[in-house]
């Protein structure tokens, strides 16, 4: 659904074309986490009590990248899900 401008650059960035950057995989798994952390949130403001558990083991996952963009990210951003770094 990306407009058509677009297409091309995030292509090998989505497909993983290019495995030996590593840096980029980092990344990539780390938006990966962060999107599905948002669904939990979303999810469970519509009082689904189903997502609890992957919320949990998602925050798990992120808080392991030491990555200063990430922390930036989940600081700035996430709190407006209901996202708290202190927990």
């Amino acid at each position: 659904l990306l407009p058509e401008e677009f297409r091309e650059i995030y292509r090998s960035i989505l497909l993983m074309e290019n495995e030996n950057d590593e840096e980029l995989a980092y990344f990539v798994k780390a938006a990966d986490i962060i999107s599905a952390i948002i669904k939990c949130y979303r999810e469970k403001k519509l009082d689904n009590k189903d997502f609890d558990r992957a919320q949990e083991s998602l925050i798990e996952s992120i808080n392991k990248y030491q990555d200063p963009a990430v922390k930036y990210f989940l600081d700035t951003f996430l709190p407006a899900f209901g996202y708290n770094s202190q927990k």
